[in-house]
């Protein structure tokens, strides 16, 4: 399967903005079958308890783009739950043919920054199955409580963390990814953004694929674009297979 990842900067509170510049990249890069994109990349990571009532179409423009490309799309959206009545934190995935077809809502909130202030936690892990790959999505903070990853470790292939990580705790973000990989056998996605927020936060990119056994498959660096990389499900069984730790979770 061939996942691109978008790395980017992001136009604040803004997702016309955003949805022209996603546009503009597309433009310039190759065809995939997953694209995945940055937490809350429609409006940035910003604490607006509203922020989700600017990104209705958001939705819409992003099922319609996954359908005329081809493609699956995994991106970062502030969505409204009717239930809680609360705004969330959420990935939400459109097939190919453009369809909503699910949603993650981050459980573990950035207090440090207020984020429990502005958006209600999801409750649940959600695993996606996607060509060959069964991926299971995290968002940014959680990237810091592994046990997040050994819940789904014996059932996902990949696992996704779509980030808005600062410059200032980079390499945090450099370490902590490769060995989620490894102590997981899993391959591993991080997505995060450029450029510079309202609040004053630098961010330097340094979105990444690993492999199940922590080697460095793609660095987009401080690069702004659309970036792939080819990566085979059979790997990680086959990785499994001949070195099965993973069996002794539960000894």
């Amino acid at each position: 399967m061939k996942i691109a990842l978008l790395q980017t900067k992001l136009f604040w509170e803004d997702p016309a903005k955003n949805c022209e510049h996603l546009i503009a990249l597309l433009a310039q890069s190759a065809p995939c079958d997953l694209l995945i994109m940055p937490e809350l990349w429609a409006s940035g990571f910003t604490m607006n308890p509203d922020i989700h009532q600017a990104c209705t179409d958001v939705s819409d423009f992003l099922g319609q783009l996954a359908a005329e490309r081809d493609l699956f799309l995994l991106s970062g959206i502030p969505e409204y739950n009717r239930q809680t009545q609360k705004q969330e934190n959420r990935l939400v995935l459109f097939n190919r043919k453009g369809e909503k077809v699910g949603f993650y809502s981050k459980r573990k909130l950035f207090t440090y920054a207020g984020e429990h202030k502005s958006y209600g936690h999801g409750d649940q892990q959600v695993i996606w199955q996607i060509e060959d790959f069964k991926i299971a999505p995290l968002i940014c903070y959680e990237l810091r409580f592994p046990e997040l990853c050994r819940q789904v470790a014996p059932k996902a292939d990949l696992m996704v963390f779509s980030a808005n990580w600062p410059q200032s705790r980079q390499s945090h973000w450099d370490r902590l990814l490769p060995a989620r990989a490894i102590e997981n056998q899993a391959f591993v996605v991080g997505v995060n953004r450029l450029g510079l927020d309202a609040n004053g936060l630098y961010y330097s990119g340094h979105s990444v694929v690993y492999s199940p056994q922590g080697e460095l498959l793609l660095n987009c660096e401080s690069k702004e674009g659309i970036f792939s990389v080819e990566i085979d499900a059979s790997v990680v069984h086959e990785t499994r297979k001949k070195f099965p730790f993973l069996d002794d979770m539960t000894n």
